[in-house]
């Protein structure tokens, strides 16, 4: 994971991993991406984001006399519903932008922390809505899926995905 030096994020949620699987409606024939789609936008609206649903691990390290810890050195562990329901960030407000679709959108509690099933399901709600304004290579992304961090810029968080 990667954050930039935050300290509303609790050490739990900086340890875990999720991975985000989209379902996407109304598929192209071709079921493709390509230069021709990539190239005609109006098919585009042809497509749109079904669902999206997660999975959530905890990092678990394993003892190394490394100084770099290699993915062998790592196991995971899911989050039980009890975790998910631990807090992830303190703080009332958290604003996520994405600079590609100069997009961003706020999300409110009031209790003074949100939840890491609160943080990851704003998330998902998200790029839902960012995924679909924003295409990858003519076609909704589907490919980056695995939660690599937030990066804080003008108290706005970017999302990074890997594939």
């Amino acid at each position: 994971m990667y954050y930039t030096e935050n300290d509303k994020f609790t050490d739990l949620f900086k340890n875990i991993d999720f991975s985000i699987y989209i379902q996407i409606s109304n598929l192209l024939e071709n079921d493709a991406c390509d230069e021709t789609l990539f190239n005609d936008a109006k098919k585009l609206n042809y497509e749109q984001i079904k669902d999206i649903t997660y999975s959530v691990y905890e990092k678990i390290y394993i003892d190394t006399d490394e100084e770099e810890i290699t993915s062998s050195e790592l196991d995971y562990n899911e989050l039980s519903v009890n975790e998910l329901n631990m807090p992830a960030y303190l703080e009332n407000t958290i604003t996520f932008y994405n600079a590609m679709c100069d997009f961003k959108k706020t999300y409110k509690t009031d209790k003074g922390y949100f939840t890491i099933k609160e943080i990851i399901e704003n998330i998902i709600n998200f790029e839902k809505k960012v995924r679909e304004k924003n295409p990858w290579l003519g076609c909704i992304d589907t490919h980056h899926n695995f939660f690599e961090g937030l990066f804080e810029n003008n108290n706005k968080f970017e999302i990074a995905w890997g594939s």
